[in-house]
């Protein structure tokens, strides 16, 4: 009823094709404003993890969007990683034409591998066998209970909260490359399932 009811007032408030076009600007200056935002994060994030926040036998990487990687140095950026990307999220991350992502999905479910996902990332999902990606933190920017970000909503966080959130996800990476028994557990499940 009240989405109807705020239909009615923006169709009225377009009336002319003046108020219509002056909100077509405001949409491309919006995207402008989003693609200015992710930069300064990315840029904030890239000298954070390639000087800040440096770990032995890890490497990092940046790609084009907000996309950011950390995988272990001797197994390459193809292969099973902690990825971040523009929902807010950590998962797991691996290249499913060089790793079984179905043997992935099965050997985290055990009680050997079960520490790498029991370890800050909240559950399993099932995108791993379409997308090579498993596994989600969501991260919060005023409490505990704040919904999956859309991307304008993450870009707004991204160009105005990146100090907090370049170390929330700091903290939550920091949780794998810094802890032997994570390392040793992604290094050996990495092994099992390269094809």
């Amino acid at each position: 009823m009240i989405l109807a009811m705020e239909l009615e007032k923006m169709k009225h408030e377009f009336d002319i094709p003046e108020k219509w076009n002056a909100f077509l600007k405001q949409i491309d200056q919006k995207q402008i404003l989003v693609k200015e935002w992710v930069l300064k994060f990315k840029e904030e994030a890239s000298n954070y993890f390639k000087t800040v926040d440096t770990v032995k036998d890890w490497s990092f990487k940046a790609y084009e969007d907000q996309y950011l990687q950390w995988f272990l140095t001797e197994h390459g950026e193809k292969s099973l990683s902690l990825a971040f990307g523009k929902f807010g999220k950590v998962v797991f991350y691996c290249d499913s034409y060089v790793y079984d992502i179905n043997k992935i999905a099965e050997y985290l479910k055990t009680e050997k591998f079960k520490p790498l996902i029991s370890n800050g990332i909240d559950h399993l999902t099932n995108s791993m066998s379409q997308s090579g990606a498993m596994g989600i933190k969501n991260f919060s920017f005023s409490n505990s209970a704040d919904p999956e970000f859309d991307p304008d909503q993450f870009a707004w966080i991204a160009g105005n909260r990146t100090d907090i959130l370049v170390k929330q996800i700091a903290e939550q990476v920091n949780k794998f490359q810094k802890d032997g028994e994570m390392v040793e557990l992604l290094n050996e499940l990495i092994k099992l399932t390269k094809l």
